[in-house]
């Protein structure tokens, strides 16, 4: 989220961050020695120290008719804001910002000053999901942006506002706006700061990613990485671009890659206060990368310490209901079925808040159905799983292993689906529908029995039906050792 340049005072080298506003020379020594241990404070990353040292600050300089001080005061404001933002208190930030902002129009700023805070103000509006109105302010000040020649401020603007369409889910908006703000950084006859080109790659990373476009992701997280190597302190920054890589790790299930980079992101999150979302984050997929390993432990204690992040953070709600359902699933794998059915039905009813997330709720839906068959709610496995069929066959590609599942419950438990069959018909099945095979690899015998076949059917499909793995030449023995406990009875 930072806006501005650091500013370079040819009276004093050591401006603060984000203040895009030369400090007047009338300023007394006390408020300059707060400007000087605010931007100390802030490199070091303790966010609220640095917040209120600066807030002593602005509360020192005087309300001035002198236009330089007004108007620095503002600057100062716009800076308090960003901290505030980085801390996700929002609404104080919005009173910052609409402050600083009635204060460069009553001085008559420059219509950069105005149209800056104009764009951080849509930010935060963005960050308290007033999507539209964050649009409104946005385009506000777009024109402005528009018409300047290409520079860091317009880079940074377009930046933003592929930020926003990130957020709304437009990622093709999105994708526009990113790409013409790297045009400019890109631009060699340009002077940029390296950490506000690495800004933009990271989001193009995660926009990459977000279109399962991995390997031009990889490309951009690394370059990212590339060009912090030459910032004296480039963290929180490139905690997020090692958190993208161990993403883009996670995707191609290098889970070794991916483990590694996520707990050095971990490492230098875990130092930086305004950095709870993005360590939640990396908690997260830590957890995701154990369940893969078979850590279940590590995997519900990763992800509990991701849950208490996000819960502390009103951010990424989306992330947070993942969150929940990745726990969920942890309890599965762990044998808890009662507390992961807990957690997946309130993600469920959680997701249904949200649009664009059918994927999500069919794998919650069949969750929670292999829960209950696990468990041995029959009534409980046919409903979730006939509900995440359902909408299964309804959502995009990448439901196929999910829909299977679904399917092989229901034709364990579900009367509807076992229609009378013929031994002929019976083993036609098994050659051609994968997940009627899987549901016999499960249960031989309960799927013999659910079809009504008789002992007449059950010799035809032992002399037709040819095992093709060793699952199916387990069901076979099992079939063939039941029938023959049946005809020794009699």
């Amino acid at each position: 989220m930072n806006w501005f340049k650091k500013a370079i005072n040819p009276n004093n080298k050591t401006d603060t961050p984000y203040i895009n506003s030369t400090r007047p020379l009338s300023l007394p020594s006390d408020i300059l020695k707060l400007l000087d241990d605010f931007d100390i404070s802030h490199k070091a990353g303790n966010l609220k120290q640095a917040g209120n040292i600066l807030e002593q600050a602005i509360n020192s300089i005087p309300d001035s008719d002198k236009k330089d001080v007004a108007i620095f005061k503002a600057s100062c404001l716009m800076s308090k804001g960003i901290i505030l933002i980085d801390l996700g208190q929002y609404s104080e930030a919005e009173r910052i910002f609409n402050k600083a902002l009635q204060i460069f129009q009553e001085k008559n700023a420059t219509e950069y000053e105005k149209n800056s805070c104009l764009a951080q103000l849509a930010i935060v509006q963005l960050a308290q999901g007033e999507m539209q109105l964050a649009l409104f302010t946005f385009n506000k000040a777009k024109q402005y942006f528009d018409d300047l020649k290409d520079c860091n401020e317009k880079a940074v603007f377009f930046q933003n506002l592929g930020l926003l369409y990130v957020t709304t889910g437009d990622i093709a908006e999105a994708e526009k706006y990113t790409l013409l703000s790297l045009d400019i950084l890109s631009d060699p006859d340009l002077a940029h700061e390296p950490n506000q080109h690495a800004i933009c790659l990271l989001q193009y990373g995660n926009i990459l990613l977000n279109k399962n476009n991995i390997t031009d992701a990889h490309n951009a997280y690394s370059n990212a990485i590339s060009l912090l190597e030459s910032v004296e302190k480039p963290f929180p920054l490139l905690a997020k671009c090692w958190l993208g890589l161990g993403n883009v790790y996670l995707q191609q299930q290098e889970f070794n890659k991916a483990e590694g980079n996520i707990t050095k992101a971990i490492d230098k999150l875990k130092r930086w206060e305004g950095a709870a979302n993005d360590l939640a984050l990396a908690y997260m997929n830590l957890g995701v990368i154990n369940i893969n390993k078979n850590q279940n432990k590590n995997a519900i204690d990763h992800l509990n310490t991701a849950h208490n992040l996000f819960s502390k953070s009103t951010e990424n709600s989306l992330q947070s209901i993942d969150c929940e359902m990745n726990l969920g699933f942890a309890h599965t794998e762990n044998g808890d079925q009662i507390r992961s059915n807990y957690l997946l039905k309130k993600s469920l009813e959680r997701y249904k808040e949200h649009t664009g997330t059918e994927a999500r709720q069919v794998r919650c839906l069949a969750g929670i159905a292999i829960n209950c068959d696990r468990s041995g709610d029959i009534e409980g496995t046919v409903q979730y799983a006939r509900e995440g069929l359902q909408l299964g066959e309804q959502t995009p590609l990448g439901m196929e292993q999910i829909i299977r599942a679904c399917k092989i419950l229901l034709q364990k438990h579900d009367a509807p689906l076992k229609e009378e069959l013929s031994g002929e018909e019976f083993v036609a099945r098994l050659n051609t529908d994968e997940s009627f095979s899987d549901a016999f690899c499960n249960n031989p015998t309960g799927l013999v029995e659910a079809h009504g076949l008789c002992t007449g059917d059950v010799l035809t499909i032992m002399g037709m039906f040819k095992p093709r793995n060793q699952k199916e030449t387990l069901a076979m023995v099992e079939l063939i050792t039941a029938v023959a406990k049946i005809n020794n009875s009699n």
